[in-house]
């Protein structure tokens, strides 16, 4: 493998080529001493890092990377989370308080939420966005059909009434601690959904309504950016939206073209064609010769903050799994051993990631609880080598373990990109030391939404999942999760794992309010996560935070807040 400084030195030298041939950025013009000219509109040029599939903020199609970006832009929910991971209300005037009028817990068990609406909400086409609109979407989200039906927090609701325009009532049918963070999205948010759109489509064409071109071309929000227009394949250009609840945006106009090439997306941020990269579309790598780059020139500002909890997905499922020892723990605790966690992150991330046993954040309240329950499996072949033989495998002529089923063939995949493969590859030849017989391959970048591919790997993949508050949130592994074909391939748990003591504690931690016990839950969770090895994880991949020194107004504190959470007030001066 080539070292990292002649990776650096190359990669260099490819982006500043790029940059020279780019046409030159035009000086600004000194404004009159005696009055100010009306301002020209501004554009805020994005680069993110696929075309989407859909930019709906409750997405009914897999994916595999992130697509928080280009979802907030153009949602708005009842609530919205800021730098800290705190929510406000958004389209709500308030959000519910526990043991208050509007969130009550009856005797039965179960709960009801009241939201009360902003007055005068209007959808990006100007019709009245009204209570009606969000009981209308949770009848779309509900219908086992589109594979939402069993996700949280749908799973949770009985029913969303609209008692007038402006007020939601939300009936439980168990206590659910996140009721009043129906937020912008999310992958299994509340978003509302434009009646007056799509009542139609859904009460005539349910074979077709997740495909509508609604859903992409012509999508209908509430956030604060409007589509103006999408050219399929080359970029979407957007306005400012003069109804957002929240005022109307400071930036007049958005283009976002994408690139999965993190090379290509560093090359238009250097000739000074883009203003900020979005949704992972460029890694630490390009952030690094940014970094470089635009400090030089006072053009930028880049940031590292470890946000994506990364892993590698086992596959459990015996239709699926191959070879099948791969389901044997044995086995999975032997890889686990086998994976030099320092090596990868000194090699790929220049020491930036945090390294971790578990899927939740090291900085969070009660990691201690965590970290004492978790299991532990520090880089050590000779153990990997010990828990191999004890299960009854042995080494053949060439170094690998064979058993009762034969050799330890195993494959390895990934997202296919320049740092996923190194990923990949620091990783495979170490599980090769210690006697795997492993072969690599990579999802294509048109695989990125093909839900079925990404969970029907033979042996292991490795991926990412989105970053909650505490790290990953514990539903992506419960059972309830598992991607399959009556979901229609959209579940997180792409590998199919299925633990009774994990779903018996996410299930509690899910229906449980009191912050204390929830602490302990995570904790009861991770240890049977980290005993069974539902997953291998591995880091927080550190992401960049880049932006132009036109930009103005980016605010990000907790390691999951969305970059663009508060693009509205954002500024180009």
């Amino acid at each position: 493998m080539p070292s990292r400084t002649t990776l650096k030195l190359s990669l260099l030298a490819g982006v500043l080529l790029a940059a020279a041939c780019a046409p030159a950025a035009t000086p600004g013009s000194g404004g009159s001493a005696q009055a100010e000219p009306p301002r020209a509109p501004q554009t805020l040029r994005m680069v993110i890092r696929a075309e989407p599939a859909s930019v709906a903020g409750t997405v009914f199609v897999a994916t595999g990377i992130t697509t928080g970006t280009q979802r907030r832009l153009f949602n708005a929910g009842m609530a919205l989370k800021d730098a800290n991971s705190q929510y406000r209300p958004y389209l709500a005037e308030t959000l519910p308080q526990l043991n208050t009028g509007t969130w009550k817990v009856t005797p039965d068990g179960k709960m009801e939420t009241t939201f009360r609406l902003r007055p005068n909400l209007t959808w990006h086409d100007g019709h009245a966005l009204t209570a009606a609109d969000f009981a209308f979407a949770s009848k779309v989200y509900a219908t086992p059909d589109f594979g939402l039906s069993k996700s949280v927090p749908h799973v949770y609701i009985d029913e969303v009434a609209a008692t007038d325009d402006r007020t939601v009532v939300i009936h439980w049918n168990q206590p659910y601690p996140d009721a009043a963070q129906l937020d912008t999205g999310g992958l299994i948010g509340l978003t509302p959904l434009p009646a007056h759109v799509l009542q139609s489509p859904y009460d005539q064409q349910k074979e077709s309504f997740t495909t509508h071109p609604y859903w992409s071309t012509e999508f209908v929000g509430a956030g604060p950016y409007r589509i103006e227009r999408w050219e399929p394949g080359a970029f979407i250009d957007a306005v400012a939206f003069g109804g957002h609840s929240l005022g109307q945006p400071k930036i007049d106009r958005l283009h976002i073209t994408w690139n999965s090439d993190f090379n290509a997306t560093l090359s238009v941020l250097l000739a000074g064609e883009a203003d900020i990269p979005g949704d992972d579309s460029i890694r630490v790598e390009q952030g690094l010769v940014l970094e470089q780059e635009w400090t030089a020139r006072n053009a930028g500002t880049v940031q590292y903050r470890p946000q994506l909890p990364r892993f590698v997905q086992v596959q459990h499922r015996a239709d699926f799994a191959k070879p099948a020892d791969v389901r044997d723990v044995r086995v999975r605790r032997a890889l686990a051993h086998a994976i030099d966690k320092n090596t990868t992150n000194e090699t790929l991330f220049q020491g930036k990631a945090v390294t971790t046993d578990t899927l939740i954040f090291p900085t969070v309240s009660y990691y201690s609880l965590v970290d004492q329950a978790a299991t532990k499996y520090p880089f050590d072949l000779r153990a990997a080598e010990q828990l191999l033989t004890s299960a009854g495998y042995s080494r053949e002529a060439d170094g690998v373990f064979a058993g009762p089923n034969g050799r330890l063939d195993l494959e390895v995949r990934n997202i296919q990109s320049a740092q996923n493969d190194a990923e990949r590859s620091i990783i495979a030849d170490t599980w090769r030391k210690a006697g795997f017989q492993i072969s690599e391959d990579a999802f294509a970048p048109s695989q990125n939404s093909d839900g079925q591919a990404l969970g029907t790997f033979r042996s292991l993949s490795i991926t990412s999942a989105q970053a909650s508050f505490q790290g990953v949130n514990l539903t992506e592994f419960s059972k309830q999760s598992i991607s399959r074909a009556e979901t229609r391939w959209t579940g997180q748990n792409r590998g199919g794992w299925s633990n009774d003591a994990y779903d018996q504690a996410v299930t509690a931690w899910s229906t449980t309010l009191d912050p204390d016990e929830r602490h302990r839950l995570v904790a009861q969770a991770m240890k049977a996560f980290t005993d069974d090895l539902g997953a291998l994880p591995l880091e927080f991949n550190p992401g960049v935070i880049a932006y132009a020194s036109a930009v103005h107004g980016i605010s990000l504190v907790t390691p999951d807040s969305e970059l663009t959470w508060n693009i509205y007030e954002w500024d180009i001066r």
